[in-house]
């Protein structure tokens, strides 16, 4: 049941699926009543422990830190930690899943500089060791506290992780381009324009109002993929609508043909890089 709700199934649901199993004829290998919804709360109590269990010694430690989970005032910092030595090795691809990553902290705070930034960092050097790198989101106060940190441990690196570096790379490029925020304003207004007409499918994705430069590749590709149904509408387009009612809602996508082309290309330039740097 941990393992479900792990995997994205609620308490209740869990439950269900249990007295589901019991229902049918099949020798599942348990017999017990199905517990409680709130039995699977035990969830807590073992995350409670991989957080404070003790960590092994070693130099080898990199720790990912951030801030999560902010609520009114207050926010977490969040430690995670994986040892190199544990790690594939070099040259096989492989993603790096929670599962092998160790909670180190997880330290609610009202107020961060890169003061207090750093007094977390060096209070956590007791549990694993002094780590042979961090990774951060270059953010005023952690880039801050890491640099402290580094003076009074040289031997540490700091890693510029890389999804924030390529959106900090593409908000400098886009930013300021006045083509694409027409293009962004004028798919905000399409989204509200057809979302309930006959061409719903043909609706923009929705644009974060945070970490925006992180999330632009499907804003792209659906302008790639509509100019081009534009340009040629297949039949099953057209079973919905006519000609004239695609221009009308649609047509304001040939203006931005040329600055799709290059904010495309731009896209999969720092899709690939990532995906490398990742690897």
């Amino acid at each position: 049941m941990l393992g479900w709700v792990l995997g994205g199934m609620s308490l209740r649901g869990t439950c269900t699926a249990l007295d589901w199993m019991q229902e049918i004829d099949v020798e599942w290998g348990f017999d017990f009543p199905v517990p409680h919804c709130t039995t699977v709360r035990w969830l807590l109590r073992l995350g409670y422990h991989k957080l404070h269990r003790p960590k092994e010694q070693a130099s080898d430690w990199v720790w990912i830190i951030d801030h999560s989970n902010q609520i009114g005032q207050e926010k977490c910092l969040v430690i995670l930690g994986v040892r190199v030595s544990q790690l594939p090795p070099p040259g096989e691809e492989y993603p790096l899943s929670l599962a092998q990553m160790e909670p180190i902290e997880l330290e609610p705070v009202t107020v961060s500089d890169k003061e207090v930034v750093y007094r977390q960092l060096e209070a956590n050097v007791a549990k694993t060791g002094i780590p042979r790198a961090i990774i951060d989101d270059h953010g005023g106060d952690l880039a801050g506290g890491v640099e402290l940190f580094r003076q009074a441990h040289p031997k540490t690196i700091e890693i510029y992780d890389i999804s924030h570096k390529a959106a900090c790379l593409l908000k400098a490029r886009l930013g300021g381009d006045e083509q694409w925020k027409a293009f962004a304003a004028k798919a905000g207004q399409t989204k509200s324009n057809i979302q309930q007409t006959e061409w719903a499918f043909l609706v923009p994705p929705g644009q974060r109002s945070k970490a925006r430069y992180m999330n632009l590749g499907p804003l792209i590709g659906w302008g790639v993929k509509t100019l081009a149904i534009l340009d040629n509408p297949p039949p099953q387009v057209l079973q919905h609508g006519t000609r004239e009612r695609l221009e009308e809602k649609l047509g304001w996508l040939r203006q931005f043909r040329e600055p799709l082309a290059i904010w495309s290309e731009m896209e999969q330039t720092i899709d690939v890089a990532v995906d490398f740097v990742r690897t």
